[in-house]
């Protein structure tokens, strides 16, 4: 979906800019995933849930630094084209890190 909004670059190794974030070139994107539950209660109240989780950022020069959520925040995507939104969140409660899983699947 970010490629349909014109968004490759953060995942693209020549032409993504992270040097803000890390210091080092080469720093990109290979995947995003995102998990959205909603729960209804049976007097009809809705509670939506989101949680964005980068799976890997590789780089060629430097290893991968994980970045532990352990506690609530809020997160925003912006453009810095169009300064437009792309994406807000929050996370509540934070699950379970499984060190064990290479992809981290038990999270989702």
């Amino acid at each position: 979906m970010l490629h349909e909004l014109g968004s490759s670059r953060p995942f693209d190794p020549e032409q993504a800019e992270f040097i803000n974030i890390s210091g080092f070139k080469g720093l990109h994107t290979t995947e995003i995933l995102q998990a959205v539950t909603v729960e209804v209660s049976e007097d009809g109240n809705e509670i939506a849930r989101t949680s964005a989780l980068v799976t890997e950022v590789v780089s060629k020069v430097a290893p991968t630094t994980v970045f532990l959520v352990d506690r609530p925040f809020l997160f925003l995507v912006r453009s810095t084209a169009t300064g437009s939104i792309l994406l807000c969140g929050c996370v509540r409660q934070p699950l379970e890190w499984h060190p064990e899983s290479p992809d981290n699947s038990a999270l989702l």
